[in-house]
């Protein structure tokens, strides 16, 4: 599931998810790097792709009711509009030089900035004690288009 924007002459797609579990298997240089992130007592859960999470289910259903559309990547490229659209892809590379995770508002999910002992959200313009933990992987995916 996919949101296209576009932004200085380019499209960009986002997809985003509340998921509790992300297990992926790999073996290139991109995604063992990533992996190394995490330290060598989580190399054994490099062996299965799964995502588990709410809203998965949820936008099967759209694409069942045919509320969004399964196309391929040089469809989606050729006539980006908004809307909602599934592309099926490999991820060919994973993006780790960038932050992987961010302290969010537990309201609105925007990051938190620090602020003395505390953090605060730009958006909902408040001061917490903390927030929640969100982790965002960005990747390059192609298909055979």
């Amino acid at each position: 599931m996919c949101r296209p924007k576009r932004y200085q002459g380019s499209v960009l797609v986002s997809t985003s998810y509340d998921i509790s579990k992300l297990i992926m298997n790999g073996t290139s240089t991109e995604f063992e790097d990533f992996k190394a992130q995490f330290g060598p007592e989580n190399e054994e859960v490099a062996t299965v792709t799964t995502f588990t999470g709410n809203s998965i289910g949820h936008d099967m259903e759209e694409v069942l009711r045919g509320n969004a559309k399964i196309i391929r990547i040089s469809e989606f490229l050729d006539d980006a509009k908004d809307g909602t659209y599934w592309i099926l892809g490999d991820i060919v590379s994973i993006d780790n030089y960038r932050e992987w995770c961010y302290l969010s508002c537990p309201t609105c999910n925007k990051k938190l900035q620090p602020e003395d002992d505390r953090f605060r959200c730009n958006n909902c313009n408040i001061s917490l004690p903390g927030g929640t933990l969100r982790y965002k992987v960005p990747v390059c995916i192609m298909d055979d288009s």
